[in-house]
């Protein structure tokens, strides 16, 4: 049991390592601020978070390898041997979707309109003045719609958060 445990915490620390490196060799590259339309500013996740879907995506690919290294060599039935093959390809395929989700969910922004990105369609663009209310808590900004629909929420821990939550400010002023 305590081998087990061994393994996923070195599995667990695999993956963060993985990340980490992708991360520091692509995550500051300039191709998002290369997508930001001119006059327009970038409201993004950190890119860590797509990095580490993509380093769980690598890390079942390396799993399903393995495994399936260990079992052609042990003469396993096929039908296992695809089963297990499948399920870390799937898996692996499911992890690189949510990397590529992470990365669609970009906000570009300006004081005439708001572009926010959604996975696998067309930005939904919203100008300030269909935002109906703008609701400030601690660390976040939500933007509702004139009818009454959330349309987009902006936290403290995403890149160019101080800038949008200062024109969104300016916004809630300019609608009283």
């Amino acid at each position: 049991m305590g081998n087990s445990r061994y393994y996923r915490i070195v599995a667990v620390g695999v993956m963060f390592f993985f990340s980490y490196i992708l991360y520091f060799l692509f995550g500051r590259n300039k191709r998002e601020q290369k997508s930001v339309p001119a006059g327009m500013q970038l409201l993004a996740l950190t890119p860590l978070f797509r990095y580490m879907m993509y380093g769980g995506a690598m890390l079942f690919l390396v799993f399903g390898v393995t495994m399936a290294a260990g079992m052609a060599s042990e003469g396993v039935e096929p039908v296992l041997f695809l089963l297990i093959a499948g399920m870390c390809a799937v898996a692996s395929g499911l992890f690189f979707v949510l990397g590529y989700a992470f990365y669609s969910r970009h906000v570009f922004f300006d004081r005439e309109k708001i572009m926010i990105g959604r996975p696998f369609r067309q930005p939904d663009i919203l100008t300030w003045e269909e935002v109906g209310r703008t609701d400030f808590k601690r660390t976040r900004v939500l933007l509702y719609d004139k009818k009454g629909k959330r349309r987009l929420e902006a936290s403290a821990g995403m890149i160019g958060y101080e800038s949008f939550r200062e024109l969104a400010e300016w916004n809630a002023q300019r609608i009283r």
